[in-house]
């Protein structure tokens, strides 16, 4: 953009691509007023200026507000697939599954190819066990994507709940030996010892996995029930109570990003917390992202820059307990 205003281009043209970039990366406030005529009198522009308004109220967790402008643009643009996937989007976050499931198929039906849209809604079946339903989305997008990691490790999941455990870990070992630390192979890997009954091995694998995303429920959940089978109780009860305050996390979370987001959009306070909640759970990028867009609209926060300084003082103090002799090598940009 600015070779193109040092070129002498338009400054109308230029204005405008600057706050679409400002409205993608969350700068909702600045951007929506200056194209309040473009909303409210609908013109070419329109549903780019409302994908990148949808865009930037999800990057700084404002679902409600992205919600009201993705239907506006679905008003304009019915059978948009990329509003669509949108919609689908929102419809996970608010753990409606059965609306999600609609959006991906109808997302398909308009366009088959659209592997945006296989991905998830196989994890979709993958969760709600219709896995013969997930096993050719999947083996559609191996076909296409034969070395995402994501696929591979799906595709795994799925073949071992169908009985077919050989080829589920011959899928993990190729992931493994590209990323070694692969956190939902590792799960899946920790899933199939235990599916076995081999519970030391599942131990091993569900704890490596844990190691690498400590805020994964489900792989808890599958620690929890390896170590009751071993009968180790005390640890079974730590597990349960950790799962107790993720579920706790989890049904704050949704409160705040659904409802108090919409009425307190510029409340420090609020997005400390949904920010906490999040690094708390092992979800850091989506955590810091929060934590950022607040600071660059309120850039005086004092709750917001102590919950990032925080943030990084604990990473710091964790780096150099797992590698003193590489803490100095690692640059962070916070």
């Amino acid at each position: 953009l600015r070779k193109y205003q040092q070129a002498g281009g338009s400054a109308a043209a230029f204005d405008r691509e600057s706050f679409l970039l400002a409205a993608a990366r969350g700068e909702i406030e600045r951007a929506e007023k200056y194209f309040q005529r473009a909303l409210k009198h609908p013109e070419a522009a329109t549903p780019l200026i409302l994908e990148a308004l949808v865009s930037g109220c999800l990057r700084q967790e404002r679902l409600v507000e992205g919600m009201a402008f993705l239907q506006r643009w679905l008003e304009l643009q019915p059978e948009n697939t990329q509003a669509l996937l949108f919609q689908a989007h929102f419809d996970r976050l608010q753990q409606d599954v059965q609306e999600a499931l609609a959006t991906y198929r109808r997302i398909l039906q308009l366009d088959p190819e659209q592997d945006a849209a296989k991905l998830p809604l196989a994890e979709i079946l993958m969760e709600t066990r219709q896995y013969e339903a997930a096993l050719p989305l999947l083996d559609s997008l191996r076909q296409r994507q034969p070395h995402n990691e994501q696929v591979l490790v799906l595709l795994a999941q799925c073949q071992d709940f169908l009985g077919r455990q050989d080829e589920a870990e011959e899928l993990l070992d190729q992931v493994l030996a590209q990323a070694p630390n692969h956190a939902a192979a590792l799960a899946v890997r920790g899933q199939l010892a235990l599916h076995k009954g081999q519970l030391a091995a599942a131990e091993t694998w569900l704890r490596q996995a844990l190691a690498h995303e400590p805020g994964n429920y489900r792989v808890k959940l599958q620690l929890a029930e390896c170590l009751l089978q071993q009968g180790r109780m005390d640890e079974v009860y730590e597990q349960r109570q950790q799962l107790r305050q993720m579920e706790e996390d989890q049904k704050r979370l949704h409160l705040m990003l659904t409802q108090e987001m919409s009425r307190r959009p510029r409340d420090p306070s609020l997005y400390r917390e949904v920010a906490m909640i999040l690094l708390r759970n092992g979800n850091a990028e989506r955590g810091l992202r929060v934590l950022q867009n607040a600071l660059r609209q309120d850039p005086t926060s004092v709750s917001l820059r102590q919950a990032l300084t925080e943030y990084y003082q604990q990473m710091n103090r964790s780096e150099r307990s797992a590698s003193p002799r590489s803490f100095g090598q690692r640059k962070i940009n916070p």
